[in-house]
């Protein structure tokens, strides 16, 4: 799976995992970052490299602009297919 993102400005960004039940799966970035289009891929696996199983997933990505110092967040459902 591909998570496509831009950011604006520079920022502090970081994008993670969630189950249906709210709990984090894996963190994917934590990171300084420029203004640009980026993309973070998911290889269907916990923070402990298990495989999970196809359902329902959620992830969030945060992020500060450097500059402006304004804060984004936004969630997103996935579908982890098999």
């Amino acid at each position: 799976t591909v998570i496509h993102f831009a950011l604006p400005e520079p920022a502090e960004a970081d994008l993670v995992l969630y189950d249906i039940s709210g709990r984090m799966v894996r963190s994917l970035l934590n990171a300084a970052m420029n203004a640009g289009l980026y993309h973070a891929r998911w290889d269907g696996r916990n923070a402990e490299g298990r495989p999970l199983h196809s359902g329902v997933y959620f992830y969030r990505l945060r992020a500060v602009g450097k500059i402006s110092g304004k804060s984004f967040q936004a969630t997103r459902k996935l579908v982890l297919a098999k």
